[in-house]
């Protein structure tokens, strides 16, 4: 029915835009796909029309989230694979609790590719039966689809009969109420899971935007499977960097391929084999120092005129100096070399206590490394010495956000807008803040700034201070989020 060069022409656009491999073997996966599509678009069944109307298609967000709604695979159901809930359960949270007990009580989980939702919901149950005082921790469980379709069915919590083949009734019982015809998921449990759209073949992760960042672990089990080689490295490369330092990455069996999860350390527990994110050895922080430098110190005085010149000469090499140190840490911090930079920022800020890029860079790579309590300390002090800057602001409301304390950030991002009305990471954090509080008229004015100030870049120009994304990925991001707001509400 469809031409074998059309239809190779659609294989690689999957490939590229989705992540998605349909090799031989997939063939007819991909044309019933593309066939069910044209169905919904009214095409004639016919070999001719189908043709036609593959040759003229676009394939834009409508017609692609379409195609997705057909060719990914919603089969899944509650305690799903219990040798990644075991390890989850008995060893991962233990440890998270052990080492945050009294300090920094909060547990970030994402599931990527969480299709209708009963991954994402089991473990918020689990977390209920493991943590005795849970109302003591701030619990972020993040769950993202491609398939739209499945993130309303996810978010309507209402499931049949067959998503509870492995659950036990007393759970059940417990957490689910029976409606005469579903079984519905309780509001305590609901509450715990945000839903999200996100294409993992995108580099829309890490991303404070879309709060990939600083997991603890992170769900990606039979997702990667369908994803092509090089695909499934960009992936894991992107996980690697989502992920705290001895944070963990679960994958289901059939994925496992130390190939693709290289800059993971391999634990074996039990009946699996899981990935963590181990420390890597730094190297020790040493400046160089300046061969004129030792030559001043030991050679005896001069006349002050000379002793001046030499000072000078001294002062300018030591700037040099500091400017390589500061390329260098931002060198590391981009390689997500978090530790190393932490050390270097250190070092900058005993010279110079009021080195404002190495402060920033400090409370980033803290953030980064899940360590709060530090990344709140010096995110005050950078507050104290340049608070008149919006960036700054903005910076201290996102790691509020990681701390699970929307009011105070929404505070925090209104002081970054009075000092620069037109920031525009502040309007899109505060729109997102407002849509999760249910203050829907308010998020859309956030976001309607959103777009009236990514005018002024174009499509594929990185807009500063966004973790790298480009203005059209920020629209993309946007226009997903309205989607899902209705100012009528």
């Amino acid at each position: 029915m469809i031409p074998e060069e059309i239809l190779h022409e659609i294989r690689m656009m999957v490939s590229g835009v989705l992540g998605w491999d349909f090799p031989p073997n997939r063939r007819n996966d991909l044309v019933r796909g593309i066939v069910a599509t044209a169905r919904d678009f009214s095409v004639k069944e016919t070999p001719e029309a189908i043709a036609t109307w593959l040759s003229e298609i676009s394939w834009n967000t409508g017609e692609l989230d379409v195609l997705t709604s057909y060719l990914t695979v919603g089969e899944t159901y509650f305690f799903r694979e219990k040798s990644g809930l075991d390890i989850f359960q008995k060893q991962i949270i233990p440890g998270i609790i052990n080492s945050r007990q009294g300090k920094d009580q909060y547990i970030r989980i994402w599931c990527a590719g969480c299709c209708t939702g009963e991954e994402p919901y089991t473990l918020a149950i689990l977390l209920r039966e493991i943590i005795p005082d849970i109302q003591n921790w701030k619990i972020t469980i993040l769950a993202t689809d491609i398939n739209r379709h499945f993130l309303k069915k996810a978010q309507a919590g209402s499931y049949t009969q067959w998503s509870f083949r492995e659950t036990s009734q007393i759970i059940k019982n417990q957490y689910f109420s029976y409606t005469g015809k579903n079984w519905e998921i309780n509001p305590e449990i609901k509450k715990m899971v945000t839903f999200a759209y996100l294409n993992l073949a995108e580099d829309l992760y890490p991303s404070t935007l879309t709060n990939t960042h600083n997991m603890d672990v992170v769900f990606c089990r039979n997702v990667l499977m369908y994803f092509t080689s090089q695909q499934i490295k960009q992936a894991t490369r992107r996980f690697y960097k989502s992920i705290v330092e001895k944070g963990w990455l679960i994958t289901s069996a059939v994925e496992l391929n130390d190939d693709h999860f290289s800059d993971f350390a391999s634990i074996r527990y039990e009946q699996g084999i899981f990935y963590q994110k181990v420390p890597k050895k730094s190297q020790p922080v040493v400046f160089p120092v300046s061969k004129r430098a030792t030559s001043i110190v030991s050679k005896p005085r001069k006349p002050v005129l000379e002793q001046s010149k030499h000072l000078t000469a001294e002062i300018a090499i030591r700037k040099e100096e500091v400017s390589s140190s500061r390329h260098e840490i931002q060198i590391l911090f981009d390689k997500g070399r978090y530790q190393h930079c932490i050390e270097m920022c250190l070092v900058l800020l005993v010279e110079n206590p009021r080195e404002t890029k190495a402060l920033t860079i400090l409370v980033k790579s803290y953030a980064n490394m899940g360590n709060l309590t530090e990344a709140r300390k010096w995110g005050e002090k950078l507050l104290h010495q340049d608070g008149t800057e919006a960036d700054s602001y903005y910076l201290v409301a996102t790691i509020q956000m990681e701390e699970n304390d929307p009011e105070l950030a929404e505070s925090t991002l209104k002081r970054a807008l009075y000092l620069d009305p037109h920031h525009l990471l502040s309007h899109f954090l505060l729109g997102s803040i407002m849509s999760r509080q249910g203050k829907k008229r308010t998020a859309v004015k956030h976001f309607q700034n959103v777009n009236e100030l990514l005018e002024k870049y174009q499509e594929n120009e990185v807009v500063p201070g966004s973790d790298g994304l480009t203005a059209g990925r920020i629209r993309e991001i946007v226009g997903t989020m309205t989607q899902n707001t209705n100012p009528l509400l």
